[in-house]
Formats: C-alpha cells, sequence, structure tokens
C-alpha cells in the first residue's frame, strides 16, 4: 500500500521485536481498530514492510474533539531483519489488534563453508 502521490504516511505503531524461546524472530505491531483488509506486509531482500491505513470516522465527523491520542490514517513501518533469518517464509496473523509476524530461522542444506577454505 503507498500513498496516493503527494500524500505521505502519517504514523509508525508500537513495534516490539525478538526472538522466541524456538529461535525464531518476532514482531509485533499494536493495531487495534484495524482489519486484515487494511494491512499489506512484504518482504523485501531482509526487510519487512508493514503498510496500512487505520480509519478514524467517528473522531472525523467530531462537533468538538477534547481528547484526540489514537494516531489513524496511513502508517509504514520497515523493519531490517538480521541475518540467520528467512524472510521468504515469514507468516503473519492478526488477532486481539496486535498483527504478529514469525520469521523462521535461515535453514542451510549444506554447512556453511569456511571464508578461509580450512
Amino acid at each position: 500500500m503507498s500513498p496516493a502521490p503527494g500524500r505521505q504516511f502519517f504514523w509508525i505503531p508500537q513495534t516490539n521485536v525478538f526472538i522466541s524461546q524456538l529461535g525464531q524472530l518476532i514482531v509485533q505491531l499494536d493495531l487495534s481498530g484495524m482489519q486484515n483488509s487494511d494491512l499489506e506486509v512484504t518482504a523485501d531482500g531482509g526487510k519487512l514492510r508493514i503498510t496500512g491505513h487505520r480509519r478514524n470516522s467517528e473522531v472525523g465527523t467530531a462537533k468538538t474533539i477534547l481528547v484526540n491520542e489514537i494516531p489513524a490514517g496511513l502508517f509504514e513501518s520497515v523493519l531490517e531483519i538480521p541475518s540467520g533469518f528467512d524472510v521468504a517464509r515469514a507468516s503473519s496473523a492478526c488477532l486481539n489488534g496486535m498483527l504478529r509476524i514469525v520469521v523462521p530461522k535461515q535453514e542451510f542444506s549444506e554447512p556453511p563453508q569456511c571464508p578461509l577454505g580450512i
């Protein structure tokens, strides 16, 4: 999801990134109030790109806004994934407003070669 020409992304969701006990890289994003259809997750090389659009039509139609702390509009989060993880095999699920992306460890068909040929 790219913004229309002349538009920009407005916010970045709160994010946790950690390695699980199983050695998988876990990415969690707080996306409360969003639908799966409003999200796009893509892998490009060693990067994950998460984009979306959170709508907040109620605040937009309010007569008077007293507090407005929940960001709305377009967002983008780009995360560089450390080497040793297979971004192409990542999976994602959205549950209770949390997007969870699991990036498995890279599998090597042959043992890595020693760069010095030893």
